[in-house]
């Protein structure tokens, strides 16, 4: 029998209770001095209170170290590789400032530059060495003290360059993902510190940043006869060929195209009697056809049946109608006149420029609050559509574009409709129209003059159009009708897929021209890719809609390649930089395929398609009429094509260890396709262009290819082709536009502050004077045959990349 008290193992066991589980001890993140002296700690290496008090060492234990947030790296660093910093008290105090921890009121001491040196010992008693963190058999951290033994100090010197790798290890664990993004935006960072540059240049009184076209003439310095003078930035011949026969051509081709410029544009301005300007109802269905045909696929500035119903009361009842109204049929009929064909279309292409002047005049007399609606939105876009299209300061469209913003703006247009009230389902949705064509307006002008957008979509709330055809809605319908599904073809349909880019535009448009730092590599590739993809999508959605045999609209080829261009030259500006680069670094290759491929699709759009009717004879299609008109982006965008490929051919010389004729057959599309452009710039000159400078570089640049494929001298062949192309331009222009005022009367009148456009000089009968702002005409200043070429575009232009 057991006695009382003293039970059984077994019976212990089954009885007791199981012991707790041991907590984890929060590591103390104090030094070991201060937790035995229970004073507060600034967790400091050595911390303030050890210093006060002359303590000889200083220790952590490892887990307070590793708790410790806001160790000094760069002294674990140099601890790391075996690297010792004097710590003086200036150096403490630099450290404790960086780590925005305030010094102790004592001095602090200070620590030895080498901690095995006696001399040091002896001559500073109250200087301690910063060993660090050692890991002893305790695992403790310490500041030695300077009497400790030498042998120790070495063993403690490796264990502490071991517990501040892992120290390393962790906080390098902590900021992984940043540092690799940092790595690679440094990879691929070029910014103002390192290239010590601005991203833009001033030319006279004008910004042009780098989306601006000027900024493709990369290859300038690989034309030869031609080099980048440094003083200016600016191309510039050779001395030994500004002597040729070049010069007196030019001389001529000049005195024909001040002649042609010679029209008084003034007397338009400020024009009162504009109602008489409308010509027959026979000529102005004409026009307007032109137009609905054409602009107002891609711009919805018009509600269609709206139009066309003030159009026919205006005709019943002229002196009754409002003058809106006859602005706006004034602008119409200014862009329909580019695609006019009848044997009388220089002339209407020269009323344009007097209906443009009226209708400007009209927009911009004071009391602008009688203009905040509808039509005066209308027509300011009108208005800025009219200047692209005639070429009449196109590069300065920015300028208006960031007017008509505010004017919408101010007008509310940049909140959707549903917010506001009393809205009818028409006027809403025109609303939603036009704030779709202000942005796009805006956009393709900052990237047209190498300006920001000024707008992000941040700012606006108003949703995308309905997918509505005019007929679907108008006046008399009190209830918004549903939107039609988006694989179905409206009117609205391409004004739609349009706005959908609008937000990787507007970010490749702002990467382009700011004017601090480039985006990164990895950046630029991601947006290319996005911007790409919706390319696809939208090829993909016109070509099923073509396809429709009962598809009541059609797409022309001129809307089908518009809507296109609109979208795809904003690859060519996000790449251009990048490929410039790509001969001297593999990275960017993609980039420079980008940009020849983008470069090709520009100069092989095709013109018609079988959908559409055929033409009379003797008619180009909407596209070709637009391409040999028309201004704005157009003539930027067929000089940048141009560029791209010569630069891509001379890499691929360089690239060639021998010349030989299968090289040569592959490179043969590419040159073809600059022959069509100097076709193409010649019809220009013979229709409306006054200047002859882009139908010259690009003879020249392809005469140097052609010299450089046979081994012979490219001097001599570029100075024949600049010649032969001169002498064309000048037939052309003597054919066109009788000189009915010299030079130096033209020279005489800006000189003396009088009318600069000819007072006192009689008028061509047919007037199609097309004054070409965008370039500023392309002057060429005779006068100094040093600068025949930089006065031909933009003077201090940066015609080499920058890069």
């Amino acid at each position: 029998m057991t006695e009382p008290g003293h039970l059984p193992t077994a019976a212990v066991g089954s009885v007791s209770v199981a012991a707790p589980p041991r907590k984890r001890r929060r590591p103390a993140l104090s030094c070991e001095q201060c937790r035995r002296r229970k004073i507060k700690c600034d967790r400091t290496y050595p911390c303030g209170q050890c210093l006060q008090s002359k303590t000889a060492s200083c220790t952590y234990s490892p887990d307070s170290v590793l708790g410790i947030g806001h160790v000094n790296r760069s002294g674990i660093q140099k601890l790391r590789h075996g690297v010792q910093e004097p710590m003086g008290e200036s150096t403490l105090s630099r450290r404790a400032k960086e780590d925005g921890r305030p010094m102790p009121n004592r001095t602090r001491a200070t620590l030895a530059e080498d901690p095995n040196s006696a001399s040091n010992d002896q001559q500073s008693s109250n200087t301690t060495s910063p060993k660090g963190p050692n890991s002893s058999d305790d695992c403790r951290t310490s500041l030695s003290s300077p009497a400790t033994d030498p042998i120790q100090e070495r063993v403690t010197e490796d264990n502490n360059r071991e517990l501040l790798s892992r120290i390393l290890e962790k906080l390098s664990t902590s900021k992984a993902s940043e540092n690799s993004s940092t790595v690679q935006r440094e990879e691929f960072k070029f910014s103002l510190e390192q290239k010590d540059q601005v991203r833009g240049t001033v030319s006279k009184t004008r910004f042009f940043g780098q989306s601006h076209w000027m900024y493709s003439f990369g290859a300038f310095d690989q034309i030869s006869c031609m080099s980048i003078n440094p003083e200016n930035n600016t191309p510039d011949l050779n001395d030994n060929l500004k002597g040729s026969d070049v010069f007196r051509l030019l001389e001529e081709c000049k005195a024909i195209s001040r002649a042609a410029k010679a029209t008084p544009h003034n007397l338009y301005l400020l024009n009162p009697h504009f109602r008489e300007s409308v010509p027959s109802r026979d000529i102005c269905d004409k026009l307007v056809a032109c137009y609905l045909r054409t602009s107002e696929s891609i711009y919805r500035i018009l509600h269609i049946p709206s139009f066309q119903r003030e159009y026919n009361q205006y005709w019943l009842n002229p002196a009754g109608t409002g003058s809106p109204f006859i602005i706006k049929l004034l602008l119409v009929m200014s862009i329909g006149a580019i695609f006019y064909q009848e044997p009388d279309a220089a002339r209407w292409r020269g009323q344009a420029l007097q209906w443009l002047y009226a209708a400007q005049s009209w927009i911009s007399t004071p009391f602008e609050k009688k203009r905040l609606h509808i039509s005066g939105l209308q027509i300011h876009c009108l208005i800025l559509i009219a200047r692209l299209d005639n070429g009449v300061a196109g590069d300065l469209v920015w300028n208006s574009a960031g007017a008509l913003v505010r004017m919408a703006f101010q007008m509310g247009y940049h909140r959707d409709p549903k917010f506001l009230p009393n809205m009818s389902p028409l006027h809403a949705e025109l609303r939603r129209r036009l704030w779709a064509s202000v942005l796009e307006l805006n956009i393709q002008a900052a990237l047209d003059s190498g300006m920001p957008a000024l707008i992000s979509t941040s700012d606006y709330d108003t949703e995308p159009p309905a997918n509505l055809d005019d007929n679907d809605i108008d006046e008399h319908v009190t209830a918004t009708p549903d939107s039609k599904p988006s694989c179905v073809f409206t009117q609205t349909s391409l004004q739609i897929r349009l706005l959908s880019s609008i937000k990787l535009r507007l970010l490749i448009v702002s990467h382009s021209n700011n004017i601090r730092m480039e985006p990164s590599y990895e950046e630029v590739l991601r947006i290319s890719s996005d911007l790409s993809k919706s390319l696809k999508e939208n090829n993909a959605f016109i070509t099923k809609v073509m396809q429709l045999p009962s598809q009541p609209h059609k797409i022309s080829q001129m809307d089908r390649n518009i809507f296109d261009i609109a979208t795809r030259r904003y690859l060519l500006t996000l790449h251009r930089p990048f490929s410039a680069r790509a001969t001297r670094d593999p990275r960017f290759y993609f980039s420079r395929k980008m940009c020849l491929d983008l470069a090709t699709t520009f100069l092989t759009y095709p013109s018609t398609n079988e959908s559409e009717p055929p033409r009379p004879d003797g008619h180009d299609d909407d596209y070709t009429c637009m391409t040999i008109i028309r201004g704005g982006f157009c003539k930027g965008l067929i000089v940048h094509a141009c560029m791209v490929i010569f630069s891509e051919i001379l890499a691929q010389l360089d690239e060639e260890t021998t010349f030989t004729d299968q090289s040569r057959v592959a490179r043969e599309p590419l040159k073809q396709l600059l022959r069509d452009t100097i076709t193409l710039l010649a019809k220009r000159v013979e229709v409306a262009e006054n200047n002859v400078k882009g139908h010259l570089f690009i003879s020249v640049i392809l005469a140097q290819i052609d010299a450089l494929e046979i081994g012979a001298n490219p001097e001599q062949h570029i100075l024949e082709a600049g010649r032969k192309s001169v002498a064309t331009c000048l037939e052309l222009l003597k054919r066109r536009v009788p000189q009915r005022v010299s030079a130096g009367d033209y020279d005489r009148h800006v000189e003396d502050g009088t009318s600069p456009d000819g007072i006192g000089v009689e008028v061509p009968e047919v007037q199609d004077p097309r004054m070409d702002f965008t370039m500023d005409d392309w002057n060429m200043d005779f006068n100094l045959p040093e600068s025949w070429l930089m006065s031909g575009w933009e003077d201090n232009q940066p015609w080499g990349l920058q890069i």
